[in-house]
């Protein structure tokens, strides 16, 4: 999964943003995966937390655009680059990028260990003092009891001192807070 985030300014559509995004999935130093073009980002948004869907890979939450693609098939090398641009599309916004990520899951070859991935990509809205909750249920096919779990966050606004919170029963991770 590739995942980035572009903030552009405010909720209305007046403030928008022009985006590229392309791949080197073979590290041979030519982007040859163009998942973005020009993709203009003008939709309307709401300051109350509404996620506001602009197609299958991008959303919109206040401020920010969440984008997200499915890589795999586009990984044929150990190292990958990628390119992502923003800028503003009526030179009055800000067009910041505020994270570029990869997530890659992969079998180890000549290994009986089984690893289950659960990636959960999307906007949560909190307020000081509010609690984000999501869920990661394993597959019926799990034989084993899961030993460990790693639960990654990414906070791209203001993050609290509040604490993270995890839930496991049985081993198993329910859910984080």
């Amino acid at each position: 999964v590739l995942s980035t985030m572009v903030y552009v300014q405010g909720t209305d559509n007046a403030k928008s943003s022009y985006v590229n995004i392309s791949l080197d999935g073979d590290d041979d130093g030519v982007y040859e995966t163009v998942l973005e073009n020009n993709r203009l980002l003008n939709v309307s948004s709401s300051g109350d937390g509404q996620v506001h869907r602009v197609n299958e890979n991008i959303t919109r939450v206040y401020s920010d655009y969440l984008l997200n693609y499915d890589i795999s098939d586009y990984i044929k090398s150990d190292s990958i680059k990628v390119n992502v641009h923003a800028t503003s599309a009526a030179g009055n916004s800000d067009s910041k990028i505020k994270y570029v990520a990869v997530v890659a899951a992969y079998n180890v070859e000549d290994s009986n260990e089984e690893y289950y991935y659960a990636i959960n990509t999307g906007h949560s809205w909190n307020s000081y003092g509010d609690i984000a909750t999501t869920r990661f249920n394993f597959p019926a096919n799990a034989t084993t009891n899961v030993t460990q779990a790693v639960l990654t966050q990414v906070a791209t606004s203001s993050l609290s001192t509040g604490k993270l919170r995890i839930t496991m029963i049985n081993k198993y991770l329910l859910g984080a807070a």
